[in-house]
């Protein structure tokens, strides 16, 4: 499947992680993997799944994750009925760190992954945040905010 069959907004976003011919393993390059295509990403659904936070290594750690995860998502109302009604795509974007920024259960602290997502608006996190949010931009070769 090229690039050109997916939603225009969605190819963007994947062409500033990956421009030009990259390497597998530097963090930031990313692959787009289909897992479920019903139909064209125009009249359907479309779901990605974004693998932040998983270093080189890890990449089959996300793979399982994504598969547990969906396996769960199918087996609920109202994504049981309306499974066919859905593209599915995994994103496999490599991280310099592992996890992502301010989760309380993880030391709180800032982690370098290309979409800076937190647990939470503010870093330490409150011990009871879980609202996945875009974080402040990191500073080249630091890991460190701008």
């Amino acid at each position: 499947m090229s690039l050109r069959s997916l939603p225009a907004a969605f190819a963007i976003a994947v062409a500033a992680f990956a421009p030009g011919v990259a390497h597998a393993q530097e963090p930031g390059t990313a692959t787009v993997v289909p897992i479920q295509i019903i139909g064209p990403p125009a009249e359907r659904l479309n779901l990605v799944i974004l693998g932040e936070g998983y270093r080189a290594a890890e990449q089959q750690d996300f793979r399982d994750d994504a598969e547990r995860n969906l396996n769960v998502q199918w087996s609920i109302e109202p994504f049981r009925s309306y499974r066919h009604y859905f593209n599915v795509f995994r994103l496999e974007i490599i991280s310099q760190d592992s996890g992502i920024s301010c989760d309380p259960d993880d030391g709180n602290v800032r982690r370098n992954t290309p979409l800076r997502l937190n647990f939470a608006n503010v870093c330490p996190a409150p011990a009871l945040a879980r609202g996945i949010t875009y974080g402040p931009a990191l500073t080249p070769g630091t890991g460190g905010t701008a």
